[in-house]
């Protein structure tokens, strides 16, 4: 039995996650679709983590004796995603990220992302004036998108104008603190990472990084940040070509 996981990124409602849903359902139209509303109140430890996807996941996802699961998350999704796909008991087939940096945040270590300075004024706005910051940030995403014009009308429904301004400082704070080298190495499962040559927040330049070290990922040439959306069918032929190599291997 095959479970999808699908998380969303920061700023936006579960709803934008539905065209990539809709595709993969054609696809694998037997398989299980868990989209949690909410993000988990906090990443600290792995007993987090496992107490919110309890809330959510069903049960034979996990229970079930043929349980694969695919864990697939966008921006902070994938940071999440990572995590999720990390514990003991996730059952994971494969983890996919779409638009999610191995550091969100520039250091030393990692200088293929956004630069410190540019994130922290972008928090700073977040507490001072968080719709004016979403709607900046809906501007961001679809940067690069081959019809944003069409892509802008539906935005009111993809942004989370409820977003607590605490929650989307603390989750904020994961995105400026969290490095994902330890959850995209060394796994007995498959992961494979998508990023956009016109991505206004994740430089695409991050994929040959990866791929210095081994870690599998693609730049797909005519898109922005905005993947799930409007790369939905292209995402999913993947995804299916990865679970059927792994399924014959």
């Amino acid at each position: 039995m095959l479970t999808f996981v699908l998380l969303k990124g920061w700023g936006f409602t579960a709803e934008v996650m539905m065209p990539l849903r809709d595709a993969l359902q054609k696809h694998f139209p037997d398989a299980q679709y868990a989209i949690p509303i909410q993000y988990c109140s906090s990443i600290q430890h792995d007993g987090d983590i496992q107490e919110w996807r309890d809330q959510w996941l069903p049960r034979e996802a996990l229970s079930s004796p043929d349980a694969r699961v695919c864990y697939l998350g966008w921006s902070l999704g994938g940071l999440l995603a990572s995590r999720l796909a990390a514990l003991p008991d996730a059952r994971t087939a494969t983890l996919i990220t779409l638009g999610t940096n191995l550091r969100f945040v520039a250091d030393d270590h990692w200088p293929c992302a956004m630069p410190p300075h540019d994130f922290k004024g972008f928090a700073q706005a977040w507490q001072r004036r968080p719709q004016d910051t979403l709607r900046h940030f809906a501007r961001m995403a679809l940067q690069g998108c081959s019809n944003p014009r069409a892509l802008r009308t539906m935005m009111d429904d993809w942004l989370d104008f409820t977003l607590p301004i605490d929650d989307g400082q603390r989750q904020l704070g994961w995105l400026q603190s969290t490095d994902l080298s330890s959850y995209w190495t060394n796994k007995q499962y498959s992961c494979h990472h998508f990023f956009a040559a016109h991505d206004a927040l994740v430089p695409c330049t991050a994929a040959a990084e990866l791929a210095a070290r081994g870690i599998q990922s693609d730049v797909l040439n005519d898109a922005g940040h905005l993947l799930p959306v409007t790369h939905a069918e292209h995402i999913d032929r993947q995804i299916a070509d990865l679970l059927k190599d792994g399924a014959d291997a």
